[in-house]
């Protein structure tokens, strides 16, 4: 069975570390875009009993990580196309202008050293590769992001932009596996935002964010076909990539980084 010490985690309950690598293997694509998720093969797979593997998917359901039907069970959820992350980006844009609008003249200092914190996370983050580096880039990204839309007092809003990122977060690993974080960085800045907000001038942040996700839709389509690409190859040296052998490479640690919290 799947023990603390395979994963490094020795305080971490079972079905959390079943849930962070089945999180990793979905997001790494061990378990490919749109497959069946059979509960027993999982377990199988991992070495666990059912138990973890079912109460894991529940949770990666609610993050709409896989999908679930009656008497069909889960299944890794599917890409979505450019159309759809353009969509996803745009609606992420009126929530940040939204949260500036009520937000950028009342920040408190406080909320602007832990956005500094956060750009120099990410900072950092794009001085590696793999998944471990999208975890990072994810983590400060997302802390970013959150502290903006905390800066409105609007819990709805923050909660809004949560449910958007998760479903974004498979898709922008196509882009991070080819090695491209640093330029998707360099495009898509976070450092204007920050210095909108010492300013705490709503106007001037609203234009920094919505910037910031104009470049986001512009860069995006090429940074997905690379990542699309090299998934493509990455998949086509190693078989099946929802086969057993994968799976127990990847909960073993064998094929590359191993899982741990978002």
């Amino acid at each position: 069975m799947l023990e603390a010490r395979v994963l490094g985690f020795k305080r971490q309950a079972l079905t959390d570390q079943v849930y962070d690598l089945l999180k990793k293997l979905i997001v790494e694509q061990v378990y490919s875009p749109d497959v069946p998720l059979r509960i027993e093969e999982v377990a199988s797979h991992l070495d666990v009993s059912i138990t973890p593997v079912r109460q894991a998917l529940n949770r990666l359901w609610k993050e709409r990580l896989v999908t679930y039907e009656p008497m069909r069970g889960f299944r890794t959820a599917p890409f979505a196309d450019n159309k759809r992350i353009r969509e996803f980006i745009q609606v992420s844009s009126c929530l940040h202008s939204e949260a500036a609008k009520l937000g950028a003249a009342t920040v408190t200092d406080p909320e602007v050293e832990q956005m500094e914190e956060a750009c120099a996370g990410i900072e950092e983050a794009c001085q590696a590769r793999g998944y471990e580096a999208f975890r990072s880039f994810h983590h400060w990204d997302l802390t970013f992001h959150r502290l903006v839309m905390a800066t409105s007092r609007n819990s709805v809003l923050l909660e809004l932009y949560e449910s958007v990122d998760t479903q974004m977060a498979t898709v922008f690993y196509r882009a991070f596996v080819t090695g491209d974080i640093v330029a998707i960085h360099q495009q898509i800045k976070h450092q204007p935002i920050l210095e909108a907000y010492r300013l705490r001038d709503p106007d001037t942040v609203v234009k920094a964010v919505q910037e910031h996700h104009r470049s986001a839709i512009e860069c995006w389509p090429a940074f997905a076909d690379l990542g699309s690409a090299a998934l493509r190859k990455h998949h086509s040296k190693g078989g099946d990539p929802s086969r057993s052998a994968a799976a127990n490479k990847a909960a073993t640690g064998q094929g590359g980084d191993r899982a741990g919290a978002v």
